[in-house]
């Protein structure tokens, strides 16, 4: 869970008043959503209904243009935020895969500490499935050789035991 910042959307970014929320990222929701808590923090007003089919099924939903500031500084500007009255736990928000593909997005989790990391704009490919063929790749070539090392050397000196002892 991240914290966010949400605002009305504006033409001048350098004035903005925007509330700080937490947020999930959600590669399972299409869109962003935002609660009726943060609908009534902004004093916004919706600008259309759509049906939206979600955890609890299908519902009619005020939708709804706002800014997104993301932790690391990006502002996401005029995203279309479906309503739902509240949402599990302490999140005020969902960011749905509308942001998320905007960019790179990666959960890790190395050394048994899970790291989630997002960039925007996407700089470049991440292969996740490549980069462990390549280290399997090394480590099976590193196995290989340290095998036929470990053997060869075993072979020398069954050979000269077999030397040592006339045979």
């Amino acid at each position: 869970m991240n914290e966010v910042g949400i605002a009305i959307p504006t033409t001048n970014l350098r004035k903005v008043h925007s509330h700080r929320y937490k947020a999930i990222w959600d590669t399972g929701a299409t869109n962003c959503v935002i609660t009726s808590k943060v609908v009534g923090d902004l004093g916004i007003l919706p600008f259309s209904k759509r049906k939206v089919a979600g955890i609890s099924g299908e519902v009619i939903a005020n939708v709804y243009y706002v800014d997104i500031f993301l932790p690391n500084g990006v502002c996401v500007t005029d995203i279309v935020a479906f309503e739902t009255p509240d949402l599990v736990g302490e999140p005020e928000m969902l960011i749905g895969m509308d942001i998320i593909g905007l960019g790179d997005f990666s959960v890790t989790q190395a050394n048994g500490h899970t790291v989630m990391s997002y960039r925007i704009p996407s700089i470049k490919d991440i292969n996740y499935a490549e980069e462990a063929k390549i280290l399997m790749d090394r480590f099976t070539t590193k196995n290989v050789a340290a095998s036929k090392k470990q053997r060869n050397r075993e072979l020398r000196i069954l050979a000269k035991q077999h030397k040592r002892s006339g045979k």
